[in-house]
């Protein structure tokens, strides 16, 4: 399937150009009938069409048959034009609200929506690592170590995070490092960052277990890029984008009888978005096609209460480990920034 983006993008540019067509039409029919007809201007009893009398339905004047083919083109033509244009946007809405792709190459998400924050439960691995920057992280599971490559960008720090205990390895000057004791579990969430000497991020790996929970406003939440479906595509990357199963829940649970309120997660960059509705049980979903790599922004557009301003975060788009995002099939999203 195409981006989401895209497709909206693609129906915007065509109700325009309609719109353009119907808005130059009926003005110039108005200003043209606004000039005919204007006080002093003497009628012209050689051209039927000058013969219709202004404030008169047509078929309440003299001239039948020729009014009579004018009324019909007034309803024909509109309804031929609200047809086509009803039939664009069914055809856009369908392709992202249609069916959930239900194969192996998407990759699933659980968004629940809080007073006031989004948490990300992570129903698929995800190992990832920042695309062009010139580094690499070599994790060798069969020697229990993580080779981090700078490629001669004299890094100053690796920050290496195992299960939320983090160590810090100086480069010295040097190239490469070597960090022992790096025993890959893939229960475990790892990361490794590697920073210049003002402490600003220059490449980083992660891998994000199943059931690991990224909760705004401090934590992105992070998905993978897309790839086209073709039929010798081997990868393993989510050709049928990522799907989001979404619930509302309440702060406290204490109360049976308070289940949350109602949240909207909404994507603007990917002109999607979706209610979490209180009490419902197997939730909401929604799902996207990210083809562009970069940090975009996540609200909240529905009002949830007086902190409703809180309810913002980021998703980062970034490329499966040994993958890349460099393959668009859509217009460019603009990228906010770094996470």
């Amino acid at each position: 399937m195409a981006a989401q983006d895209t497709l909206f993008s693609v129906l915007y540019d065509k109700f325009l150009f309609w719109a353009i067509i119907v808005g130059v039409l009926t003005f110039g029919w108005m200003f043209l009938f606004m000039a005919r007809f204007r006080a002093g201007v003497a009628e012209d009893e050689s051209k039927s069409l000058w013969k219709i009398t202004p404030g008169t339905f047509p078929l309440e004047s003299s001239n039948h048959d020729a009014d009579r083919k004018l009324e019909i083109a007034f309803y024909v033509i509109p309804t031929i034009l609200v047809a086509w244009l009803t039939f664009l946007a069914t055809a856009s809405t369908a392709d992202v609200w249609g069916s959930i792709p239900e194969d192996d190459h998407r990759f699933d998400i659980t968004v629940n929506g809080y007073q006031w924050y989004w948490e990300f439960v992570y129903e698929d691995p995800l190992t990832w690592e920042d695309e062009h920057t010139g580094m690499d992280v070599e994790v060798r599971l069969g020697e229990g170590d993580v080779i981090l490559h700078a490629m001669g960008l004299n890094p100053h720090t690796a920050v290496v995070s195992m299960d939320g205990m983090k160590t810090e390895h100086a480069f010295n000057g040097s190239d490469m490092i070597t960090v022992d004791e790096f025993f890959f579990d893939a229960g475990l969430h790892y990361k490794v960052e590697i920073l210049d000497e003002e402490s600003v991020v220059l490449h980083t790996w992660e891998h994000i277990p199943v059931g690991h929970i990224f909760r705004t406003p401090v934590e992105p939440l992070i998905i993978p890029c897309s790839t086209i479906d073709s039929a010798d595509d081997t990868s393993d990357m989510p050709e049928d984008g990522v799907v989001f199963t979404m619930h509302s829940r309440p702060i406290d649970d204490s109360d049976p009888r308070y289940v949350g309120v109602q949240h909207s997660f909404w994507l603007p960059e990917f002109g999607v978005k979706e209610d979490l509705v209180p009490g419902l049980e197997q939730g909401t979903t929604m799902y996207v096609f990210p083809d562009d790599a970069g940090t975009f922004p996540i609200r909240c557009a529905e009002y949830c209460g007086l902190q409703h301003s809180q309810m913002v975060g980021e998703v980062k788009v970034v490329a499966e480990e040994g993958k890349t995002c460099d393959e668009d099939v859509g217009i460019k999203k603009t990228d906010g920034g770094e996470a």
